[in-house]
């Protein structure tokens, strides 16, 4: 019987190895370095933006005793 498991289970490591190699063979799966956002320790630009009760927010409205970590993102597929 762990002869036809192994028969059985060949087929799918040849492919999960052939799909390992080809991912690192093929240059353009891999995305150019960018630069986003700003740096550590930069200023951010002044903003105005609503929040989820659509009341206008800056960052003096949002900013706490320890900061604030504020995440922007571009789109959301719920």
């Amino acid at each position: 019987m762990l002869p036809s498991a192994i028969w059985a289970f060949l087929p799918l490591l040849l492919l999960a190895q052939a799909q390992e190699g080809r991912s690192q063979n093929e240059p353009w799966m891999a995305a150019p370095p960018t630069s986003t956002g700003i740096a550590v320790g930069q200023k951010i630009p002044p903003f105005k933006a609503p929040d989820q009760s659509g009341q206008m927010r800056d960052f003096n409205s949002i900013r706490g005793p320890k900061g604030v970590a504020i995440f922007f993102n571009r789109s959301a597929d719920w």
